[in-house]
């Protein structure tokens, strides 16, 4: 009889060391919508974005003189961040009976280094989705579970009355086209021309978007270059970000607009795992910051229904 081998291929992956930083960074930096915007690190509770916006006024020229004119008007937004925490426990002991017991190390007492990296990677993956989310729909007044503990962009948008709220006077569901041109045309003239414009949706409303091209002309919104596609008749880049699911919502702005602060440069101290001897429990403490905040409110422009 021939014996078949089956076991994992971990070549690519090294022995498991505690990294404090690292994998707390992976986790908040997984979240897709952090690749579009401005990261402002080393806020440990709340610090300001801090904004010149200069006036132009030519003259007539070919005569002796000087008349100063133009003003450069300074201001500032600021940008807080929410302090947040993940506590777990894992007790080995208990995946001793069932076919996990093939990712525990041999013997009988473990230690902190006895963790699988499976555990910890899936972690990992789970709390980016879950930044993700609270990036947009964070609402400290209506949310609930973990999205009550800090505001999205959604609410900042919201309770924001500069931002430019976009109107084709239509549904989006079977006017996706048309609700998306007008919110390209919507975007003020004084950005329209930037190279970092972006457009945010959700996976729902950008799937409905590609089937209504397809069907009008049998093409799809091509992706490309890390993105998911173009607004048709436009150079706008189309990103779908898990935060807008089931949201309504579409969102048009530029990376230097869009702030993201946290505390990532010093978090060594934050991430912590360790082995309680006196309960026989692997122990796990994350902690990190986040906040968002617009340089320009008005420069957001967005579709809600």
């Amino acid at each position: 009889m021939k014996k078949l081998d089956f076991n994992f291929d971990v070549s690519a992956l090294g022995n498991y060391t505690e990294e404090p930083a690292e994998l707390i960074a992976k986790a908040v930096a997984g979240a897709r919508t952090m690749e579009y915007v401005t990261i402002q690190t080393g806020i440990k509770s709340a610090e300001t974005i801090n904004l010149v916006d200069s006036t132009v006024t030519f003259q007539a020229g070919g005569s002796c003189g000087f008349l100063a004119a133009g003003d450069d008007t300074i201001t500032q937004r600021t940008i807080s961040v929410c302090k947040i925490k993940v506590n777990k426990n894992y007790c080995m002991k208990s995946l001793e009976a069932k076919f996990t017991q093939k990712l525990l190390t041999p013997g009988s007492t473990y230690d902190e280094t006895d963790l699988p990296q499976i555990f910890l990677d899936d972690l990992m993956a789970n709390m980016a989705f879950e930044v993700e989310k609270l990036i947009w729909q964070g609402n400290t007044s209506t949310g609930l579970g973990n999205l009550a503990l800090c505001d999205g962009f959604n609410k900042l948008i919201d309770d924001t009355s500069t931002t430019v709220r976009s109107s084709s006077g239509t549904a989006f569901t079977g006017n996706e086209i048309t609700v998306l041109y007008q919110l390209a045309k919507d975007v003020p003239v004084a950005i329209r021309e930037r190279n970092d414009l972006v457009c945010f949706m959700g996976r729902d409303w950008f799937d409905q978007y590609q089937k209504e091209v397809f069907d009008l002309n049998n093409r799809w919104v091509e992706p490309k270059d890390g993105i998911d596609g173009m607004i048709l008749y436009t150079n706008i880049p189309i990103v779908v970000v898990n935060g807008l699911n089931g949201q309504n919502r579409i969102v048009i702005s530029y990376r230097e607009n869009m702030y993201l602060g946290t505390d990532l440069e010093n978090e060594e101290e934050s991430w912590k795992l360790w082995f309680s001897e006196d309960d026989d429990i692997h122990k796990l403490k994350i902690e990190f910051k986040i906040g968002v905040q617009f340089a320009f409110p008005e420069f957001v422009v967005y579709y809600a229904e």
